[in-house]
C-alpha cells in the first residue's frame, strides 16, 4: 500500500527544485537542480544556499530532514490521522522513513512544495464542517469510523 521512497523529487509551483535523497541510517541528502540554481531561489539560505553540489542534513532537529521540507509535513494533529490511517490499511507508521512521509503529503500540503512520487489517497465528497468535527471528535476519543479516510485525504485540516 506504501511505497517505500528513496528519493524524492522537490517541486516549487509545477518547477523542480532538485532532489532528496535518505540513505539508510543516515540524514537526508538534497541537490539543486541545474536549472533551478539558474533561474530559481534558495529554499533555505542558511542551511541551503543556492549553489551546485550535495547538502547534508543535520541530524537534529528534524530527525535527519532540512526544516524547509519538515515545514511541509503534517502537525501532530495530522501525523495521528495519517499514522491512525495506516494502522488501519495494516502498515506500521513507525516503519516509514521521513521521504515516505513526504511521498504521503505529494501535492497535498499546506505549502508551497510538492513531493514526487506522491501516494495520496484518492478525492472523496466534501463534507459540511460539523460533519468533520464530529468525526474527529470520534477519533480523539479511540472511536475509529469509516471517515478517517476522508480526514487524512485532507491533509488533516
Amino acid at each position: 500500500m506504501v511505497k517505500e521512497v528513496s528519493v524524492i523529487e522537490v517541486y516549487f509551483e509545477n518547477r523542480r527544485v532538485g532532489k532528496l535523497a535518505q540513505p539508510p541510517g543516515q540524514q537526508c541528502l538534497f541537490e539543486y537542480d541545474t536549472e533551478w540554481i539558474n533561474t530559481g531561489f534558495s529554499v533555505s539560505p542558511f542551511y541551503l544556499p543556492l549553489k551546485s553540489g550535495v547538502f547534508t542534513a543535520r541530524a537534529e532537529p528534524f530527525d535527519g530532514l532540512f526544516g524547509v521540507f519538515n515545514d511541509s509535513l503534517p502537525d501532530g494533529w495530522g501525523k495521528l490521522l495519517i499514522d491512525k490511517w495506516l494502522q488501519s490499511k495494516g502498515v506500521n507508521p513507525a516503519g516509514l522513513s521521513v521521504l515516505d512521509r513526504l511521498s504521503l503529503v505529494g501535492d497535498s500540503g499546506m505549502g508551497a512544495l510538492t513531493y514526487l512520487p506522491a501516494q495520496n489517497t484518492d478525492s472523496m465528497e466534501l463534507h459540511q464542517i460539523g460533519f468533520y468535527a464530529s468525526e474527529a471528535e470520534k477519533i480523539i476519543h479511540q472511536d475509529y469510523s469509516g471517515a478517517l479516510e476522508e480526514l487524512v485525504n485532507k491533509a488533516g485540516s
